[in-house]
């Protein structure tokens, strides 16, 4: 793992401490199991310096839905093998009041994010975004996925 991620013990911090502003650890930590007792947690440095960019840029609150998450978590939730969730590079996300056509038309005037997925149909309507090594836009529709690039 590069100097720039690393896998910390939520449990060495207070999970009410900011990583950044506006997010404490507890909203990015992975929420669905623990690892040897502790919460996992992958610090990706660039992540959260564009993820901190993103709710300056917008000037409104960020819910995440799913921020890191261990392998374990990963495939009880269906993640794909090489997701950015694995390693700090992703988030999924909705704005209250704000449908995720309107989030997406916010998103595109910032080139934060290599990866931007619109879930509009899940139970929690919410945006994915992430900074793996390839552009792609997507929408999952139906249980479908399309891709727009």
């Amino acid at each position: 793992m590069s100097e720039e991620k690393k896998i910390v013990s939520i449990s060495d911090y207070n999970i009410y401490e900011f990583v950044i502003p506006n997010f404490r650890y507890r909203e990015l930590h992975c929420k669905g199991c623990f690892q040897e007792g502790k919460k996992y947690f992958v610090r990706d440095e660039s992540f959260l310096y564009r993820l901190g960019l993103l709710r300056k840029s917008l000037n409104l609150p960020i819910i995440v839905v799913s921020g890191v998450r261990c392998p374990l978590h990963n495939t009880k939730v269906g993640g794909h093998e090489k997701s950015g969730h694995l390693t700090g590079e992703a988030i999924d996300f909705y704005i209250r009041d704000y449908s995720v056509k309107e989030i997406y038309l916010k998103l595109e005037h910032y080139s934060f994010f290599s990866g931007v997925g619109l879930y509009p149909d899940e139970r929690i309507r919410f945006i994915h975004i992430d900074t793996i090594d390839r552009i792609q836009r997507w929408v999952k529709r139906n249980g479908k996925y399309f891709y727009l690039f």
